[in-house]
């Protein structure tokens, strides 16, 4: 792992300081990083090479990453930009300190009603907004919505790619 940091790095060291590992998935590696420019927390996410070589055409991921960036909800997880460096594709989130509600539910064996009901409201009008803007959420799970300690829930991982 400190060598994919140290090369990740490397390759971003004129825009971002990567900090540690956030997570592994399917599509790729999350970082947590600082973006040097705005001094600010931000979400790196680095395509896996095989998810690249998957990809057809680069400009529909591009075309994706544009309408979800284009979603301005309190409970959708933004994105900030896209870039290819050193044939790498990266991707890069606001930055949620929290814990994904699927490592909640693992730790708690049940949530109360209220927690319950508040975390549906916020994932329920954060998709019915993204639905009014005619952009689907692929992949909606546990794993893909963001909790803060204050009870904030923001979904991530808007189908792209």
């Amino acid at each position: 792992m400190a060598d994919t940091i140290a090369h990740l790095t490397e390759s971003l060291a004129d825009r971002y300081v990567v900090e540690r590992e956030l997570g592994r998935g399917g599509m790729g590696i999350v970082y947590e990083a600082t973006d040097l420019s705005l001094r600010r927390k931000v979400a790196n996410k680095q395509i896996r090479r095989e998810v690249q070589e998957q990809l057809q055409d680069m400009e529909k991921l591009l075309s994706e990453a544009r309408l979800v960036a284009a979603l301005k909800h309190p409970n959708i997880v933004e994105i900030h930009s896209i870039f290819k460096e050193k044939g790498g594709v990266y991707l890069v989130f606001e930055h949620v300190a929290g814990r994904t509600l699927q490592d909640i539910l693992r730790e708690r064996i049940r949530l109360t009603i209220r927690q319950v009901r508040n975390v549906l409201q916020q994932v329920g009008g954060a998709l019915d907004y993204a639905h009014g803007q005619r952009v689907i959420h692929r992949d909606l799970k546990p794993s893909n919505v963001m909790v803060t300690s204050e009870g904030i829930a923001k979904v991530m991982d808007f189908g792209i790619a």
